[in-house]
């Protein structure tokens, strides 16, 4: 990285070489602009842990970094920064001093990088938010009336579009998780489509959630028809749940029945997760809706090993540590940005 530093400076101009503290500068940038454009890049993730623990100056640099991150946001914008002299200017008996061409640099590398977080971060949301009838926020949650009267209660994080007809009640679940508590209608079922399950019913309480690694439907009571809406997979069904009964479908189209207490079913609405053997990846994705730091797990196997436990989600960062302190997973808290969680 210090390599494409110098060769990005003027030979010749007279300069002064950077000092070693710009350099790891321009590193720690460096590192936040690859780590915000590749969020899944396992090795990369790596390679930034195996940098922080190289050197205290680079853990001094990267905390640098990150609160330039957040303080440039306020600066106005870059074009309308005067230019400075070359010659120190008096002022109120103030002696003002030119900024070096590396503050320049500095400066614009930090705006390239909130340019690209911002982007990254907002255009998911902008795309949901497009979409969405309804949606929340980080930690926030909502119960909300549609229509035909029935209460939808829509997690943290999450986002649902309605689309109601004379012959159907139709709710597009688009991320996170919702409760629906449904007003009885022999003429129109009341439909919720995932990416992978098409929910039916006629009036009943049930929960859907949409994770990394499956999806799930779980009753408290009434009945529920579950299909399959994966075009091609094998594993293909049409499951009729009752009150206590979850369906859990896989990202391969694999399928799981199990058995939960009706008192468990939706209970992230009083903050509490209760999950059954279900993968860390699953429930990491639940607490990042309640965490406003992005939650990267390091290593599949780490991702797929089942669970079962309570978790409180009003306190997203002791429920992650509970997650995962049990199979030796360790959790990095990079400036408040980033939860790693490797072994």
């Amino acid at each position: 990285m210090q390599d494409s530093f110098h060769s990005s400076r003027i030979s010749g101009s007279g300069e002064q070489p950077p000092t070693q503290r710009e350099l790891q500068l321009a590193d720690a940038m460096d590192w936040l602009m690859r780590l915000e454009a590749h969020p899944e890049d396992v090795a990369l993730m790596q390679q930034h842990l195996d940098w922080l623990a190289a050197s205290p100056q680079h853990q001094s640099a990267w905390t640098h970094a990150c609160n330039t991150w957040r303080l440039l946001q306020t600066l106005p914008p870059m074009d309308t920064v005067v230019p400075e002299p070359q010659t120190p200017l008096v002022t109120a008996n103030v002696a003002v001093f030119p900024v070096s061409p590396w503050a320049h640099y500095a400066r614009r590398l930090a705006g390239v990088a909130i340019a690209a977080c911002l982007i990254l971060v907002t255009l998911p949301s902008l795309s949901l938010f497009l979409q969405a009838d309804y949606a929340t926020g980080i930690g926030e949650s909502r119960q909300i009336s549609l229509t035909d009267g029935s209460q939808l209660y829509l997690g943290a994080d999450s986002a649902i579009a309605e689309d109601y007809s004379d012959k159907e009640r139709r709710i597009q679940l688009l991320k996170g998780e919702a409760f629906f508590d449904v007003v009885p209608d022999h003429t129109r079922p009341f439909v919720v489509n995932t990416g992978k399950l098409k929910v039916t019913v006629l009036g009943t309480r049930f929960n859907v959630v949409m994770g990394k690694l499956s999806e799930s439907v779980s009753v408290a009571s009434g009945k529920v028809a579950v299909q399959n809406q994966q075009v091609g997979q094998a594993d293909t069904f049409a499951q009729h749940l009752l009150a206590g009964d979850q369906l859990t479908i896989a990202n391969n189209g694999t399928f799981a029945l199990s058995e939960l207490a009706v008192e468990d079913v939706g209970s992230w609405r009083d903050k509490r997760l209760y999950v059954q053997d279900a993968a860390i990846a699953d429930v990491a994705a639940t607490l990042q809706r309640y965490h406003s730091s992005r939650i990267v797990i390091l290593g599949s196997d780490m991702e797929t090993q089942r669970v079962t436990g309570a978790y409180d989600l009003a306190a997203p960062d002791q429920a992650l540590e509970s997650l995962v302190s049990p199979y030796q997973g360790k959790i990095h808290n990079l400036m408040g940005l980033l939860r790693l969680v490797t072994r």
